[in-house]
């Protein structure tokens, strides 16, 4: 398997293709794109059990640490819009960064540029945590 290719858990896909269904009647614009962005990467993305999921690939509700080029650390639980909190280090899945980390390999490269963000940094480590999610969810 390669390090760019995206592994998504038979879930946790499901759950971002509904979002992506249900885009038609979202406003925020930046939100559309992420869930396009989403999108166009489900569709080369491997798609596996709960069982035969790597502990390496971040998921929703995966502890991530990311380096950036000056050195600098930045360690958030990747989450969904609604379990988000003040000063909880939880970012969502639809935003810019979750974006670019979900789904993605320990030890990868990320280099992007959108027209919110340019981000470029190193996947360092990931640490699984309770991945009891619900299919049920709000943007």
């Amino acid at each position: 398997m390669g390090k760019n290719v995206l592994i998504v858990e038979q879930k946790e896909y499901v759950l971002i293709k509904r979002a992506i269904n249900l885009s038609i009647f979202i406003q925020d614009m930046t939100l559309k794109a992420i869930l396009e962005r989403y999108s166009v990467a489900l569709e080369t993305a491997k798609i596996i059990s709960e069982s035969d999921m790597p502990k390496n690939i971040i998921r929703i509700n995966s502890k991530v640490t990311i380096e950036y080029p000056d050195g600098k650390l930045e360690t958030f639980q990747l989450a969904l819009p609604s379990e988000l909190g003040i000063n909880q280090n939880k970012l969502s899945i639809f935003t810019d960064k979750g974006a670019l980390v979900f789904g993605r390999m320990e030890g990868i490269s990320i280099n992007s540029t959108s027209m919110q963000t340019s981000e470029r940094f190193i996947i360092k480590e990931v640490r699984q945590r309770s991945n009891n999610i619900g299919l049920d969810m709000v943007l």
